[in-house]
């Protein structure tokens, strides 16, 4: 966007004509930027949960669900054709589909999807680096590399920051590993500040995600090897292994569909850091003062 102010180098003995300007500085600084929304594009692999390209295991008592009566919870696997552990029963909103079925196109088109959003979410510029290690940290919309073995340890937060359509892209440059925990006891966990919702975070992993026992998770991970999501952990989102297998143990699932946004907070509290509306009105005051005193000095220099 580009913005022309024109002003008039002439002095003015009146002052109430002198504070407009000020404002107009103020405005332009604190007017907040935009950028291209960020766009990954999931095609056929849209309406699959899970997605793998050996074999999928489950050792028992996995649910796959969905919070959208617009959105199939589908579960596929395909060039290979071994689904085991993992009942119709438990796909109540989707269907199961495995290579040599009747349904390889519908797969194949799905597997292809899946390695371009991939390959999309991979090439995602410009990128924030962050340190291997996310527990802890407080991020804003945006795409973010991280370094070596990514893990997660304690809580990440996600904070929409007044975005309207937020949108969260996480590069991995090996594998993914998340804290192990026990029942009601998360070692790890991703959770939303002001808005946001599991569908607006991806995972991108050149190889193995492995997601710890008893975990709560967020966002559509798409693996270049295999996904392990180990006993009791929650995913809510998708999971996509590219060239191996997603193994199951008593999980929940929960795919979400990408066109629902609301106001989901993770009903947590915020950590210390993250302004509040209060104080957030209360620098954007302090900021305006300090611009308007700017403006005054800037026209003593001209006048």
């Amino acid at each position: 966007m580009k913005a022309t102010l024109a002003l008039s180098l002439r002095p003015s003995l009146n002052g109430a004509k002198r504070i407009p300007l000020g404002l107009v500085v103020a405005a332009i600084f604190l007017h907040p930027s935009t950028t291209a929304q960020i766009t990954v594009p999931y095609g056929d692999a849209y309406n699959f949960a899970i997605l793998a390209h050996t074999t999928i295991t489950d050792a028992g008592g996995s649910q796959v669900v969905t919070a959208s009566p617009s959105y199939e919870a589908n579960v596929g696997v395909y060039p290979g054709s071994s689904i085991t552990g993992l009942l119709p029963s438990q796909v109540p909103d989707g269907t199961i589909y495995r290579a040599g079925t009747g349904s390889d196109p519908l797969l194949i088109s799905a597997s292809n999807a899946a390695s371009h959003a991939f390959d999309v979410a991979m090439g995602e510029t410009p990128f924030t680096l962050e340190p291997a290690q996310l527990g802890g940290l407080t991020l804003v919309p945006g795409v973010y590399r991280l370094p070596d073995t990514a893990t997660l340890t304690g809580t990440l937060w996600l904070d929409a920051h007044g975005v309207v359509d937020p949108v969260w892209i996480f590069q991995a440059t090996s594998s993914l590993i998340t804290a192990a925990g026990a029942p009601g006891a998360p070692g790890s966990s991703v959770s939303f500040l002001n808005a946001g919702v599991p569908c607006d975070v991806l995972w991108a992993v050149p190889t193995q995600a492995t997601i710890g026992t008893y975990s709560d998770f967020v966002g559509t991970i798409i693996a270049g090897t295999s996904i392990v999501v180990n006993t009791g952990a929650e995913l809510d989102g998708r999971a996509w292994a590219l060239t191996g297998a997603v193994t199951l143990d008593h999980n929940t699932i929960t795919g979400l569909p990408c066109t629902e946004l609301n106001g989901d907070t993770g009903g947590t509290t915020p950590p210390a850091g993250v302004p509040d509306s209060g104080s957030t009105l209360l620098l954007l005051g302090t900021g305006l003062a300090t611009l308007l005193g700017l403006g005054r000095w800037f026209r003593s220099l001209i006048f």
